[in-house]
């Protein structure tokens, strides 16, 4: 293999390795826990979601996101509630590396159920060597399909 060659095969696996961590922005439901160890128990896995087994209040579950650089993320979670009483709301949370000050927060709850719904969670702001994570409170029959977020 001539030297020209071997750069252009290079650069196009450069390429492919950059194209393959810019698309993984999406995680499956079942990524995240229960936020409280006890409330672990309740979240059963099903092909990649999660959901909330365990009858009364709704019970809370956290996942945390890889991020490339600070900036403002914005986060969607895709969920299921076959009725209000199954709903599920999803916060958007920057912290900083120190995990002193925090930005986001505002819960925002399925638009309507019966079916798959994207809840748009909004955003939240990363700083610097920060890290996003998203909180869900998830009712007895509620599922969190996926979540995605933005680089």
């Amino acid at each position: 293999m001539n030297k020209k060659a071997f750069v252009s095969l290079l650069a196009g696996c450069g390429l492919l390795a950059v194209a393959s961590v810019a698309g993984a922005r999406t995680l499956g439901g079942f990524a995240g826990r229960g936020i409280s160890w006890s409330d672990n128990s309740c979240f059963y896995e099903a092909w990649g979601s999660t959901t909330n087994n365990c009858t009364g209040s709704g019970r809370y579950w956290r996942t945390f996101t890889p991020i490339d650089n600070s900036g403002n993320r914005s986060v969607t979670v895709n969920a299921y509630g076959a009725s209000s009483s199954n709903n599920v709301g999803c916060a958007a949370f920057g912290l900083s590396e120190d995990d002193t000050t925090y930005w986001g927060g505002t819960y925002v709850y399925l638009p309507s159920f019966g079916s798959n719904q994207r809840i748009n969670v909004g955003s939240a702001y990363v700083p610097g060597y920060g890290f996003l994570f998203v909180d869900c409170v998830v009712n007895y029959g509620g599922r969190i399909n996926s979540i995605q977020w933005s680089p």
